[in-house]
């Protein structure tokens, strides 16, 4: 396979570093996706650059965890967010 078929390392496929989300902008985030859960109607406003280019997918596993990826187009956000919901433990013995 030819080197430049290859990822490097810390880049998504296009060359690009990848912005992860800092922990200060986490409270903005989780707001972000109440707001977009609450009016899904309505474009999602990025917790960084303010830009309504933010795209979330709902990858959940509901009951027990919330985990939501997110994209912005302008600048360059991709990560993920996860957080335990508030269902029990289950015992498996």
């Amino acid at each position: 396979m030819p080197a430049h078929w290859l990822p490097t390392t810390g880049t998504d496929m296009t060359g690009v570093t990848p912005r992860k989300l800092p922990l200060d902008a986490m409270p903005a985030a989780v707001a972000t996706i109440t707001a977009w859960q609450q009016a899904p109607g309505q474009p999602p406003v990025c917790p960084l650059c303010r830009a309504k280019a933010l795209t979330i997918f709902d990858r959940s596993a509901r009951p027990y965890t919330a985990w939501f990826a997110l994209s912005c187009g302008t600048c360059g956000l991709d990560d993920t967010i996860t957080y335990a919901l508030g269902g029990t433990a289950t015992s498996w013995s």
